[in-house]
């Protein structure tokens, strides 16, 4: 009686863990980090380097290389010229999704778009730069093997503040 116990809780562990498996391929958590430069050279920005930490979940519905997620970065801005109208740190939150071009090989080039929500937290100065605003984020990236990311994107908004920015991510 107990081989015939421990014979089913075995089969029972060895079915739940590869469930697990499959779905886990299904599921990515990224923390990355990054650095950007501002497109746009206003309000004191010229030559400003930005920095980021951020963090992705993203999920595949079904059989189809194509990943929604959601996500969150929170942004450093380092002037070059001791920029006194700069709100030096931003939380962005967004979600989107992206194509992973070539999903079963090592190297798998990605596409994406995400739509978010941008939020300039107040310093000492007075800006004239937007408090809050939408941001679309189009995206392009490589993934090498199951964890490491390189992506490209830039951060648009239709106010005052678009980045470029480089992040690299582990995947997990």
């Amino acid at each position: 009686m107990k081989r015939l116990i421990f014979l089913i809780l075995a089969a029972s562990l060895a079915a739940t863990a590869t469930l697990y498996a499959q779905e886990r391929d299904r599921n990515d958590f990224e923390p990355s980090v990054g650095i950007g430069l501002p497109t746009q050279q206003v309000h004191g920005l010229a030559g400003a380097i930005t920095l980021d930490v951020g963090f992705d979940y993203r999920h595949s519905f079904w059989d189809v290389p194509i990943w929604l997620g959601v996500g969150s970065e929170l942004q450093y801005t380092i002037p070059k010229d001791g920029c006194t109208q700069c709100r030096p740190w931003r939380l962005m939150t967004y979600t989107g999704m992206e194509y992973r071009i070539a999903d079963e090989k090592k190297i798998k080039p990605f596409v994406g778009a995400a739509v978010g929500w941008m939020h300039q937290f107040k310093n000492d100065t007075e800006s004239p730069l937007p408090r809050h605003y939408v941001v679309l984020l189009p995206k392009v990236g490589v993934m090498f093997g199951p964890h490491l990311r390189l992506t490209l994107e830039d951060i648009i908004s239709p106010q005052y503040l678009n980045i470029f920015n480089l992040r690299v991510g582990w995947a997990f």
